[in-house]
């Protein structure tokens, strides 16, 4: 009798200490939960890309002289229109000077014999004067408009010639190259200075055969969906002041275009991405990543915050029916946008997870003291 008297009371006291841990658990508030649910994603195919410019340009001397004046250095800003270089145009300018003054003579001429031809074709109207001087008049205003006309292309041309002794910045951009000093003799079609511009760049991918009839081209359509990536990192400085920060950016393209004639070797094609200008911190040179969207997939999704790492292991805190909370360990994937992590596995559809896992934690160790007294 004592002994079973003992084991009554021993059963009550465990049920005592139970029935208050729960009454204690719903005492507080209840954990905020997410509820797992597949959601239909893009599904994308990354490449290694590299960027460049859309506009590239090598200037050339389109004249022959002495260089005179060269105004920008490798890695110097060019507003465009700006005189990068100039040469010695003494010659140019002279001839400019003489065609410029053959050109007033010409007109001058040409109003002599205007008023000319039209004070004797009144003359001859009146039959005062012969056909003869009539059309010798005539004769002497269109020798004259021919003469002004042979003129004003000389003075194009000196002109042209005189402009290509300057050399400017076709658009704002970067130098890159210099390939002449300050006194050097160029020949016509000499190289000169070579830039880009950062208004416009691109990233170039090679994608293979097996995968490029699943990349959809820009076709014009502006309300097209974006169907192109780019995924780079930038080093910026914390805003504490203290050390520096690993960001990394994804932008979408502007435009996709494949080029039609692989690699016959390689098997490989071209693609190049079209990118927003005024990008910060990516130049040409660049290693990138470019994700094309080659269809949809389903992932079952969590809120990142709701997952925890306990030395080796990935897990989450299951709310079960009841209130009950167990801790489960699951297999991850990829992190996605708006901070959700794909969960490979250890975690069903619709079953609730735990979004403060602190929190869960202090519960769960509470419900198993609770159990053990």
């Amino acid at each position: 009798m004592p002994e079973l008297f003992n084991k009554r009371w021993i059963a009550l006291a465990l049920g005592m200490n139970l029935l208050m841990s729960v009454v204690a658990m719903a005492d507080k508030a209840p954990l905020s939960v997410f509820q797992a649910k597949y959601q239909t994603l893009s599904h994308e195919k990354s490449f290694d890309a590299v960027i460049e410019p859309v506009k590239q340009a090598t200037v050339s001397a389109q004249t022959s002289g002495r260089i005179t004046e060269i105004n920008f250095d490798v890695d110097d800003f060019v507003p465009k229109g700006s005189v990068l270089l100039r040469f010695r145009n003494k010659k140019q300018k002279a001839a400019l000077s003489e065609a410029q003054a053959g050109l007033k003579e010409a007109e001058t001429r040409l109003e002599d014999a205007r008023l000319e031809f039209e004070r004797i074709k009144g003359v001859y109207a009146k039959k005062l004067v012969s056909k003869a001087v009539y059309d010798k008049t005539r004769t002497t205003h269109k020798t004259a408009i021919q003469q002004l006309d042979q003129t004003r292309a000389r003075l194009t041309q000196a002109q042209e010639d005189f402009d290509r002794t300057v050399i400017k910045a076709p658009y704002a951009g970067i130098v890159v190259k210099r390939y002449v000093e300050v006194g050097e003799t160029a020949k016509v079609g000499q190289a000169l200075l070579t830039g880009f511009s950062m208004d416009s760049i691109r990233a170039i991918a090679k994608v293979p055969q097996s995968l490029i009839g699943l990349i959809n081209p820009d076709k014009g359509d502006k309300e097209q969906k974006k169907q192109a990536y780019i995924i780079y990192s930038v080093i910026k400085d914390k805003k504490s002041g203290e050390g520096k920060v690993k960001l990394i950016n994804k932008v979408a393209a502007t435009t996709i275009t494949i080029n039609p004639y692989g690699d016959p070797d390689t098997h490989v094609f071209n693609v190049r991405v079209g990118l927003p200008g005024g990008l910060e911190g990516i130049y040409p040179g660049m290693f990138v990543k470019v994700a094309f969207i080659v269809g949809e997939e389903k992932h079952l999704l969590v809120p990142r915050q709701a997952v925890v790492n306990r030395s080796e292991v990935t897990a989450v805190y299951v709310i079960q029916s009841g209130g009950n909370i167990s801790f489960r360990q699951i297999r991850v994937g990829k992190v996605f946008d708006d901070d959700m992590i794909e969960v490979l596995s250890g975690l069903e559809e619709d079953e609730q997870v735990a979004l403060d896992p602190v929190e869960a934690g202090i519960r769960l160790k509470e419900l198993h003291a609770g159990n053990t007294k």
